[in-house]
């Protein structure tokens, strides 16, 4: 009797371990083709955002507000932290884009991190323009290996890309939470882009997403 009581309780297990196993699986594939949707909508603000710049002369910073505010994230696709813009500057282009930038209304803009690079692409617009975003202008995708490796993949797919795990700069102390990004570049208008040389030659920056992982999951 105990025997055959074991080898019931054994086959009882199975099917249950099997039983979890499977609505484990159907639950974590419902969830990845939600993020997958999720992600997809992001990416063709993104690309809209990229569209702006390439149909324009010029994007000012108020342009780029009433685009971002356009969208309406907050209410359709919550999660999102920011939408900003990096241009991308070498080491002596950088003097004026700072006097520039400073002379816009933020006289405290610097290069976050600071030091010497042969190039820059510091977040130079960014919306929503309040709270924690302030404390990410000025950062420098390409001084992050994490970052960088994301804009460069986008750079040379002439698509988008999703960073590693960051920190973002928006990031106080308080509720602290992992990041990633997804980057699109920008192209100098008119140039071929057809192949990597190409494309290297052509970047002028990236318009980016930014996200705190829980505040992207919990939207």
């Amino acid at each position: 009797a105990l025997a055959v009581t074991a080898v019931l309780a054994c086959h009882m297990k199975r099917e249950a371990d099997v039983a979890a196993e499977l609505e484990f699986s159907r639950d974590s594939d419902e969830l990845r083709k939600i993020i997958a949707v999720r992600l997809d909508d992001h990416a063709r603000i993104l690309l809209a955002g990229a569209a702006l710049f390439n149909a324009s002369d010029e994007v000012t910073r108020d342009e780029w507000r009433i685009f971002t505010q356009s969208q309406k994230l907050e209410s359709q696709l919550p999660g999102i932290q920011s939408l900003g813009f990096s241009p991308l500057v070498s080491a002596a282009e950088l003097p004026a884009l700072l006097r520039r930038v400073r002379n816009e209304g933020f006289p405290e803009y610097t290069i976050n991190p600071e030091g010497n690079r042969a190039a820059y692409a510091p977040v130079v617009y960014i919306e929503p323009l309040s709270g924690r975003n302030l404390r990410a202008l000025g950062r420098d995708n390409l001084a992050d290996p994490v970052r960088r490796a994301a804009a460069e993949q986008a750079r040379d797919m002439n698509g988008l890309a999703l960073s590693g795990k960051v920190t973002l700069a928006q990031e106080t102390g308080q509720d602290l939470q992992v990041g990633v990004l997804m980057f699109t570049p920008l192209y100098r208008k008119g140039a071929a882009v057809d192949t990597v040389e190409q494309r290297r030659l052509a970047i002028v920056g990236w318009v980016s997403m930014a996200y705190r992982m829980h505040d992207l999951m919990d939207g």
